[in-house]
């Protein structure tokens, strides 16, 4: 789980390097008409490409243990709630969140 937690904080970098995360808010929740379907197309295409890098960084560590579908169901809810932060918080914040949401949800037992 040590990689999917890097790649998780390698999206957030990336998102606050390039400021995409305002973009992501804005033109996945109320994209204008007139590109409405190549944005979600693009979307939909990027989430496909984001679960086959989780199944590649997971699938050796946890194939035994859990069902990799919850695991990239999880990770995209996290994924969403990090959007959200980045969109309303501090950089240092959604750090902060991110690392007690991955300690609660990842290594609590």
């Amino acid at each position: 789980m040590d990689k999917l937690y890097t790649f998780t904080e390698q999206i957030i970098e990336y998102l606050y390097e390039k400021d995409l995360a305002y973009f992501v808010i804005r033109y996945s929740v109320d994209p204008p008409d007139q590109f409405k379907d190549a944005i979600l197309q693009r979307f939909n295409e990027v989430d496909e490409e984001i679960k086959k890098l989780i199944r590649d960084i997971i699938k050796p560590e946890v194939d035994n243990y859990i069902n990799v579908d919850i695991i990239i169901s999880s990770f995209f809810c996290i994924l969403d709630g990090i959007l959200l932060s980045i969109g309303n918080s501090p950089r240092e914040e959604c750090e902060i969140r991110l690392k007690a949401t991955w300690e609660f949800f990842f290594t609590w037992n």
